[in-house]
């Protein structure tokens, strides 16, 4: 992460808290002008400008001390990124967790993780095809059940599992002691492997990627490095209209999001139903649909990537062949390309990004 990306996020949680930079810098006893020289990228802010800033916007200590005592431990740029961005969102977007939320209550908006099915579990970890003695790296210890069944199966050293969040990981370790097991814990960024650089036989993992990230490649087969893109503030801006040629809530689906994520793979995808965005940060284009009154959609795209002119073509080529389940899919990975395909190798498919 560069200190551009540093800034973006200082920008991002700025707007979010409704205040200007300089009432921000007052609160967090920062000059204006070090707090522009953080935003613009210039200087990268240590973990106690992390908690300085992120009190003077208003985070709740409750909230802000998930992520200090990593921030110190660490105090890298990639940490502080880090720690900003997830306060921030937590800020923004009104995060909920289960214990803040009473009986009967209704929630309204997207899991950001959720408890995986036993039996997928189990099913995955047949799929892993690991021997007693070989070393397995887990990226999401979510609940702690699919890292209990690799130490049960395994043995404590041979198991490492890297956690995100630093509650829902330390929930985790608490029950996975009291299972009776002790593998080895880590907090920290999953995309990023094991930050050791420890070598393992097997790596499972029980979050969603947009590619096969090159440091587990480079894990347990040869690979190369690889940071993320920029993200600076979203503003819709006019393009090129014309008519949508697939109903925009089919990508509301679990398969039609897959394959539209597939089409466009370093594009986020933002709004619901009739109305979807999609932004490629690193390339500055951007896609809108909208419901047209008398029926049909609007599509509006602007950039020199068209990025619903590639879902749309993902999406015919999906609905060719009967709209197949995500099992109907397969990937083939070697050191030149990344490839999923539909049915057989040979059949529709798209080169994930490496």
């Amino acid at each position: 992460m560069n200190r551009s990306e540093l800034g973006a996020a200082l920008r991002a949680l700025r707007n979010a808290s409704g205040r200007e930079a300089k009432a921000v810098a007052r609160g967090a006893v920062m000059s204006a002008s070090k707090l522009s020289k953080i935003e613009t990228g210039k200087l990268g802010p240590s973990a106690d400008d992390v908690d300085r800033v992120l009190t003077a916007l208003g985070v709740p200590e409750d909230v802000k001390s998930e992520y200090m005592d990593a921030a110190r431990a660490a105090a890298t740029e990639a940490t502080a990124w880090r720690l900003i961005q997830r306060a921030g969102l937590h800020k923004a977007q009104r995060q909920l967790r289960p214990d803040e939320v009473a009986d009967g209550t209704t929630v309204v908006g997207s899991p950001s993780s959720s408890s995986t099915l036993p039996s997928l579990v189990l099913r995955m970890w047949q799929q892993l095809d690991v021997r007693p003695g070989q070393r397995v790296l887990e990226i999401g210890t979510g609940t702690g059940y699919s890292t209990a069944l690799g130490a049960h199966h395994l043995g404590d050293g041979n198991l490492t599992s890297v956690e995100y969040d630093p509650v829902v990981g330390g929930a985790a370790a608490s029950a996975i002691k009291a299972a009776g097991y002790a593998p080895r814990l880590i907090i920290g960024d999953g995309l990023r492997g094991d930050p050791d650089g420890v070598a393992y036989d097997r790596l499972i993992a029980t979050c969603s990627v947009r590619y096969i990230p090159v440091p587990w490649l480079h894990q347990v087969k040869p690979g190369r490095p690889h940071d993320r893109p920029p993200r600076p503030t979203l503003a819709l801006l006019p393009g090129e209209e014309r008519p949508s040629g697939i109903d925009p809530e089919i990508i509301d689906t679990w398969a039609g999001s897959w394959v539209a994520q597939l089409a466009a793979p370093s594009a986020e995808r933002m709004g619901v139903g009739a109305e979807q965005i999609l932004w490629d940060v690193s390339t500055g284009s951007q896609s809108r649909t909208t419901p047209r009154p008398d029926g049909g959609w609007t599509v509006v795209q602007r950039g020199p990537a068209r990025l619903w002119d590639q879902v749309e073509t993902a999406v015919r080529s999906w609905q060719a062949v009967g709209e197949p389940h995500q099992e109907g899919f397969g990937i083939t990975v070697s050191a030149a390309r990344q490839r999923v395909w539909i049915g057989t190798e040979g059949g529709p498919g798209w080169d994930l990004p490496i």
